[in-house]
Order: structure tokens, then sequence, then C-alpha cells
């Protein structure tokens, strides 16, 4: 039997079925068992050479709306702001991956109906951190987003030794920074384009006038 668990759930939707798979799908085959293998350097080095890493990533808001933004000081985007978060290990589903990862590097737990997809990238890069550097690596992002209270965020704490420092950054300057990586650019532009179509379906499932419809679906569509 296969047991599906989709991916774009919040606290606050208000849509399911198609919607939802259409933006992400988490499918589990059968009884599957986590194991707890372990890679060494040299083994995880040649593994990098032959497969895709797949990556849970984060856009981490305030009660502001601002985003925190890690500077990285390691292969791959060293030396460039980038995203909190990283790999997604083998049985977890994005949600439990962003969770993990958001609670080991900013030291607070997010309940996982929180986080909610809302852009997915591939990705070559020229080089990695694991020798030999210049094999370079690749990897499916997979992006989430979830909003922290200010309590949350009073206890949050950076210990990421990959990261030099952090920043809470409005979507505004990431998008507009020259500084800033595409994709990341994209993930910012994709986050306020879901947040529309949101409204859109409430809008429909709330059986709305055709012109209020109308003027959600123009102003979700419309170029920024």
């Amino acid at each position: 039997k296969c047991r599906t668990t989709t991916t774009t759930t919040t606290k606050h939707s208000v849509y399911s079925g198609a919607h939802r798979a259409s933006r992400h799908g988490h499918y589990v085959t059968g009884k599957y068992v986590k194991n707890s293998t372990f890679l060494e350097d040299e083994e995880y080095s040649r593994a990098l050479d032959c497969i895709v890493k797949g990556c849970a990533d984060v856009l981490l808001q305030d009660s502001e709306g601002r985003i925190l933004i890690g500077y990285r000081n390691v292969e791959p985007a060293a030396n460039k702001p980038w995203f909190i978060g990283g790999r997604i290990k083998v049985g977890d589903s994005v949600f439990e991956a962003a969770r993990i990862n958001v609670k080991r590097e900013c030291k607070i737990d997010i309940e996982e109906t929180r986080f909610e997809v809302v852009h997915t990238s591939t990705h070559v890069w020229a080089k990695r951190k694991q020798a030999p550097t210049e094999n370079g690596t690749g990897d499916v992002i997979v992006v989430s987003t979830a909003t922290i209270t200010d309590e949350e965020k009073s206890k949050l704490e950076m210990v990421n030794t990959e990261y030099d420092g952090y920043a809470w950054k409005t979507p505004e300057e990431i998008v507009g920074g020259e500084e800033f990586h595409p994709a990341l650019k994209n993930a910012v532009k994709a986050m306020f384009f879901n947040k529309k179509q949101n409204k859109l379906i409430e809008a429909v499932m709330e059986g709305k006038s055709d012109g209020e419809i109308a003027q959600l679906a123009r102003d979700a569509f419309a170029e920024k």
C-alpha cells in the first residue's frame, strides 16, 4: 500500500487535495524503517561525485516579515548569503527535515505544520566543502517558509559554524540586492506568489464574487 502525505499544510490552510499536491507531495510506499548508516568522509566524497543531494532550506520570517539569512564560510556558496537549512535524510519528509534543520541551526523547535513549501530548484556547484573540492556537487533544494513569534525570535541562537554571520533582511532587500543568489531571490518571489494564490483559493472556496476572484487572480499573476 502507498501512504501519501502532502506537504503544503499550515495551521491556517483552507485548501486541500489537488491544490496541495500541485506544490509538493511526499509519498511513503510500504513500511519504511529508518537506518543509522553513516558514511565516512572518503565514502561520502565518492557519493557526492555520483548523486544529487536533497536539501530542505527555509525562508524563516519574523513577525515583521524579515527573512533570516546566513553568510556561508564554506563551499558551496562560500562567502555568499544563503538560506537556513541543510540536507534531507532518507525517511524524512520535507517538513520533518525543515524542522530538524532549523532546530539544529537556530535552537528553536517549530512544529512541522507551520512550514509551507514555496519553491523547488536544482543546483550544480563547481566547488564543495569535501575533498576534492573541485569535483563540485549537485542539489535538489525544496524551500519552505515559516513565521516565528517574537518570543521564539528572542530565544533564537545561531550555532552553525559553516556561517560567519546572520542578518534579518526584508524581502525587498533580497529581491533587489546584487549580492543575493538568483535561487534565493526566486524563492522569495515564489513565497509571495503562493500567499496570493492562497488568498485566491480561499475566495473561491468561500464563494466570493467573480469580480473579487478575478481581481485576486490578476494581482497574483501580475508581473512584479
